[in-house]
């Protein structure tokens, strides 16, 4: 579906929508503009804020409703709710109690809760409490305090104390890291923990030659002395994994050969020998009689009768021919042409489509005289069953339906509304106040006046043309373009209610402006 321009009532930008998203009564552009209309006083449920005086300092502010049922908000800041609190006012004020710090001799006020808690109220700041702590815990007068130990290097004879701690967990054999790394420096060969016997002399087997080597019991001096020791040894049937050769016979020269079973597995083992493999045998064409070479292998599997693809099938096309052909299914049918009668044959697939015989039997044409005019003309056969043909061209269709569905015939009928005048109220100078209170847009998609390339038409909400001389009507106008205002006949009772409910709510019950207020705002006579 086409979609519509039409202008959000938030932000008055313009944005393309379906045509359905508008019948269904989006009015913007986006989320955000659809949150925006309804915070503060665009919300239907929004009630405006009461005065109350502030108990602290007498200042005037403003609360919610609800703030003032509860009786929630009595000052009009934080600070001033801290300082009703605060000090005497606060009914749970109690006065400050003078203490003498316990280390620099000061005099400062302590809260009681404090001191009946056992929080504090010795000293005056942190700083006297961890100079305090210091003096106090330090040393011998510590409880878990303990003598450090005397002890002698084992690495330069030097004495030095360590803590009972380092004692228990086996430290303290050094003084210092220093000595620590020469005594193990010292730890080499068969004094070292990981000792395994050092390197031995061994003999190869297959060299003969003397080496070195940590191992329990090497055998050879190298790899390369293992490979050569491991060829004759595991060659043949004195391999662990032999399996046997299997007798072929070859494709070329039908000599009989022996291959190994996995050479065979993976395909292989056709042939003798790489002269046998690239032999290939010449041979003519079937078709066109050339001389083609190919291996022999591809002529048994089916290969190697035509030369070309070309060859291919121009001999099939000779072949599968008829009956001779796998989708052979019968053949052609005969099925008779509905204008000729003449019988044509057609594949089975086609004899329950196919109803002519060629392409001007099936533009066959029949005379016919117009119900306007009266005038001669051809049509199909195809036309005439759908209920069509009754006129030669579109202006005799239009004018025949003009003259028999207008006035009392047709089904829009309201007894000659449309004949009465309209109010001598509602002229010129009133329908450019209703157009200039609307911004010169169309209320329903949004278009504005230069789009719709004339004036916008001024619609009666009530559909009743004396809205403007009669007080008992409310006078309810809106600005539309031609074809919203094409729309607004039919269903008339579901626009009036509409337009009634977005009058009321977005425009406050007013549709125009009076002639003072638009000269004051817009300068228009």
């Amino acid at each position: 579906m086409p979609k519509i321009t039409a202008n959000c009532q938030e932000c008055g930008k313009t944005f393309e929508a379906n045509q359905s998203e508008i019948r269904r009564g989006r009015k913007y552009c986006s989320i955000e503009c659809a949150g925006k209309s309804r915070i503060g006083e665009k919300n239907h449920k929004w009630k405006p804020k009461v005065k109350n005086t502030c108990e602290e300092c007498g200042k005037e502010f403003e609360i919610k409703p609800y703030q003032a049922k509860n009786g929630s908000r009595k000052y009009c800041s934080h600070e001033c709710s801290e300082k009703a609190h605060s000090g005497k006012k606060n009914p749970n004020w109690k006065p400050k109690i003078k203490r003498i710090c316990g280390e620099c001799g000061k005099e400062f006020e302590v809260s009681p809760w404090v001191i009946k808690e056992n929080k504090g109220g010795k000293y005056c700041s942190k700083s006297c409490q961890y100079k305090a702590r210091t003096r106090l815990y330090s040393g011998v007068n510590n409880s878990r305090w303990k003598p450090k130990i005397k002890r002698v290097c084992q690495e330069c004879g030097k004495e030095f104390e360590i803590r009972p701690g380092q004692a228990k967990t086996g430290e303290g054999k050094y003084c210092s890291k220093v000595c620590l790394a020469k005594s193990q420096s010292k730890i080499v060969g068969e004094r070292h923990p990981n000792w395994k016997g050092g390197t031995k002399k061994w003999i190869c087997e297959q060299c003969g030659k003397e080496f070195n080597s940590r191992k329990k019991s090497p055998h050879f001096c190298s790899k390369d002395c293992k490979n050569r020791w491991q060829s004759p040894q595991y060659r043949g049937a004195n391999n662990p994994f032999y399996k046997g050769k299997i007798k072929r016979v070859c494709q070329t020269c039908g000599k009989e050969f022996e291959v190994p079973p996995n050479v065979v597995e993976h395909g292989g083992g056709k042939f003798c020998s790489k002269e046998c493999m690239i032999t290939r045998i010449t041979k003519k064409c079937e078709e066109c009689g050339k001389e083609i070479t190919i291996a022999p292998n591809r002529i048994k599997a089916g290969f190697g009768k035509y030369c070309s693809l070309a060859c291919r099938g121009k001999a099939r096309s000779k072949i599968f021919v008829g009956e001779n052909h796998p989708n052979y299914k019968g053949g052609k049918v005969p099925v008779v042409c509905q204008t000729c009668k003449k019988t044509f044959y057609v594949y089975q697939g086609r004899a329950s489509v196919a109803k002519y015989c060629s392409m001007v039997c099936s533009r066959n044409r029949i005379k016919r005289n117009c119900l306007l005019c009266g005038t001669e003309f051809e049509i199909p056969k195809s036309k005439i069953k759908g209920k069509r043909g009754y006129y030669c061209c579109h202006e005799c269709y239009y004018k025949d339906r003009t003259n028999r569905f207008s006035g009392e015939n047709s089904s829009s009928w309201l007894g000659g509304i449309s004949f009465e005048p309209y109010c001598p109220k509602f002229n010129n100078e009133f329908r450019e106040r209703v157009r200039t209170y609307y911004d010169y847009k169309c209320v329903l998609c949004g278009k504005t006046q230069e789009k719709n390339g004339k004036k916008l038409s001024v619609h009666h909400v009530n559909y009743q043309k004396n809205a403007c001389c009669d007080e008992d009507i409310p006078s309810f106008f809106v600005s539309l373009c031609n074809s919203c205002h094409t729309k607004t006949n039919h269903n008339r009772e579901k626009y009036r209610k509409q337009f009634e409910k977005m009058i009321e709510k977005r425009f406050g019950g007013r549709s125009y402006f009076h002639k003072k207020e638009q000269l004051s705002h817009y300068g228009v006579k």
